[in-house]
């Protein structure tokens, strides 16, 4: 009877998963959907969610946008050096990551530990901002910033968390400028 119950529990644990594999996103522009890949990257999807179920990202600018390159957001001092509102080490579970040297740790020094996956930089690819290497050589440094790939960019592979790939909307992506918003992103 245990067991049943476990693999019930699991099987509506994955239910949910499935229900929130895509994520929408609203902007001024219009709208994209991102589909997630939870086997690649399950900390740093888990974390997304858990940012956008907090509405965390509504209203946020778009505070870089290269063409050929790359739109980032997830920053909420929009200027790329903001984080999350907490200590994601605390809240998910994980091990606490980039602590300060000094003083009394503040929840923008937690981040999530990097998973490097496989995927690739194609044109609609979604991954983790982090610091530089000069500062962050074991790039521990995931939060709430992700980009999305404007092109296929070699030389970001392997250097990155991707957790996701744009899937419908990309037009959209590309027509996206810095100082455009996101409405809202809810899963479908």
């Amino acid at each position: 009877m245990r067991r049943i119950l476990l693999a019930g529990a699991a099987c509506l644990a994955l239910a949910a998963c499935s229900r929130e594999k895509m994520a929408r996103v609203e902007t001024e522009r219009g709208t994209f959907v991102i589909e997630l890949f939870d086997k690649d990257a399950p900390k740093t999807v888990e974390n997304f969610r858990k940012l956008v179920k907090a509405d965390f990202y509504d209203g946020q600018t778009i505070f870089r946008a290269e063409q050929g390159f790359v739109i980032q957001t997830g920053d909420p001092k929009a200027d790329g050096t903001g984080g999350p509102p907490y200590a994601l080490g605390e809240r998910l579970g994980v091990a606490i990551a980039n602590q300060p040297k000094s003083g009394e740790p503040s929840p923008e020094t937690y981040f999530i530990a990097p998973e490097i996956n496989a995927r690739k930089h194609v044109e609609g690819t979604v991954g983790m901002v982090r610091r530089p290497d000069s500062v962050d050589p074991n790039r521990l440094s995931n939060g709430s910033q992700f980009y999305i790939s404007l092109n296929e960019l070699k030389h970001l592979d392997d250097q990155y968390t991707v957790f996701g790939q744009v899937v419908e909307g990309m037009d959209v992506v590309k027509a996206i400028r810095k100082g455009d918003t996101i409405r809202n992103i809810t899963f479908k």
